[in-house]
């Protein structure tokens, strides 16, 4: 019979001789390893004894930096020239151990920091939320100059920017806070806002059944002197019927507000002003509404405007001290109105 069984070989054991010489070789092997390593620690703890003080060396800096893009080197180049701070190949190694920085702008966690604190947190540190508040009454020139002196740039360029996308020379803007993106380009953020705005006006006119642009811009104009004028929201729908009051029988507006236009917006009015500024913005001069609005009106403001109190009021006087007006009808009575408030 054929036999097909696996043949089932002795394993003897290794002679006592050779086990000896197989530990020494182990035990030398072991024995280099645990040299080259404490050679390393020992190169490590010498390499960070020299650097501590590279390292630990203190810096002011400011709360704000800004990161630009491109490599770890120019990166650390920047920071070199804008902070005065001297960087080396030690800073690269560190940061590329860290990772690599965010760029834009971003928000230090402290003003005084070690240089490791401070290669660390340029890897960690994130971009701050930056609000940018418009209000409601603010003229897009005085808003436009806020952006440039905050920001830097070209107030004249970032106006004639403004004009070519904006349909509306003034009051097209809606008053909002607005977040700024970390690169801080206020051109983007500007066109941002104005793309926004018109998505506000497409809705409003659906809501009120506006169909020309030409009557939204009347009543932005209207809403843009209620806003500059009333003292409060309450009083917005009796302010637009004086307006729509004197314009229904011809009678210059004769409004303190409208020379509250443009870089002129937080000016104090004066006897003076109103006698020299030849605007069409003077009510005091020109008959029916200004050519173009006042500021950037509210929303309040704008529904004032197209739905005004039913009154027939033609004159106001502001109570001193008070945010509210005095109406009459007649201007024997807002004569009395202003010697009694005297």
């Amino acid at each position: 019979m054929l036999d097909i069984s696996i043949p089932t070989y002795r394993r003897y054991p290794t002679p006592k001789r050779e086990r000896i010489r197989i530990s020494i070789r182990r035990y030398r092997v072991l024995n280099r390893i645990l040299n080259i390593s404490t050679a390393i620690v020992g190169v490590i703890f010498v390499i960070s004894l020299s650097l501590t003080p590279y390292l630990t060396e203190q810096f002011t800096l400011p709360k704000e930096i800004y990161i630009p893009k491109g490599s770890i080197k120019y990166i650390l180049s920047h920071i070199e020239d804008e902070l005065n701070i001297p960087m080396s190949r030690i800073d690269r190694y560190i940061v590329s151990l860290f990772g690599n920085p965010q760029s834009g702008w971003i928000e230090l966690p402290h003003r005084h920091m070690s240089r490791i604190e401070f290669l660390k947190a340029i890897t960690e540190a994130k971009a701050p939320s930056l609000k940018i508040t418009l209000y409601p009454g603010e003229t897009t020139p005085y808003f436009l100059k806020m952006l440039t002196s905050k920001f830097g740039g070209s107030y004249e360029e970032l106006y004639s920017y403004y004009l070519s996308i904006s349909p509306f020379r003034e009051g097209f803007l809606i008053p909002e806070t607005y977040t700024i993106n970390s690169q801080r380009d206020i051109r983007r953020f500007l066109y941002k806002i104005v793309q926004y705005s018109k998505k506000v006006h497409r809705n409003r006119m659906k809501e009120f059944g506006i169909e020309r642009v030409e009557e939204l811009k009347r009543y932005l104009i209207i809403a843009s002197i209620i806003e500059k004028e009333s003292g409060s929201k309450e009083e917005m729908r009796l302010i637009s019927s004086v307006i729509y009051n004197r314009l229904d029988r011809g009678m210059k507006l004769q409004m303190d507000g409208t020379l509250n236009y443009g870089l002129y917006s937080h000016q104090k009015i004066t006897a003076d002003r109103i006698r020299n500024d030849n605007s069409y913005y003077n009510t005091y001069k020109i008959r029916g509404l200004p050519k173009e609005a006042i500021c950037n009106p509210s929303r309040e403001a704008f529904e004032a405007a197209i739905e005004p109190a039913d009154t027939n009021y033609l004159y106001f006087v502001k109570v001193k001290g008070e945010n509210r007006h005095i109406f009459s009808e007649t201007y024997s009575k807002h004569l009395r109105e202003i010697e009694r408030l005297r």
